[in-house]
């Protein structure tokens, strides 16, 4: 069951569609972290910071970094309010798979661009 006092912290800035989302999750009994995703994902489609910081983009540099959000501080509150680790921690769990997906990648790469100077065979 969804804690409601979290519920009400993630979407209290964006009235209109918020309003709608905390119904629908107050009658369904939504996985809050599910509702976290859900809200930042609409404040960031907006323009607007996002609260918790479950949603990431690349820099300039090619890494990953979450989008525009509340102050890191606020943000890793209430992460923490509804059972997510820190934007740190996620940060650094998503660029090491990225990381892993790139090597791994690679490597099929090579076998392909070997198997084609074989002949194909």
């Amino acid at each position: 069951m969804a804690d409601y006092s979290a519920l009400h912290w993630i979407t209290q800035d964006d009235a209109e569609s918020c309003k709608i989302i905390r119904n629908y999750c107050y009658r369904k009994k939504t996985n809050i972290k599910d509702l976290t995703y859900l809200t930042d994902r609409i404040a960031v489609l907006k323009g607007k910071p996002q609260r918790c910081g479950t949603q990431f983009d690349w820099n300039e540099n090619g890494k990953i970094k979450p989008n525009q959000n509340d102050a890191l501080t606020k943000a890793n509150q209430g992460r923490k309010a509804i059972g997510l680790n820190t934007i740190e921690e996620l940060t650094e769990y998503i660029q090491n798979r990225i990381e892993n997906e790139n090597q791994r990648t690679k490597k099929i790469v090579k076998k392909e661009n070997e198997h084609m100077k074989n002949g194909g065979n």
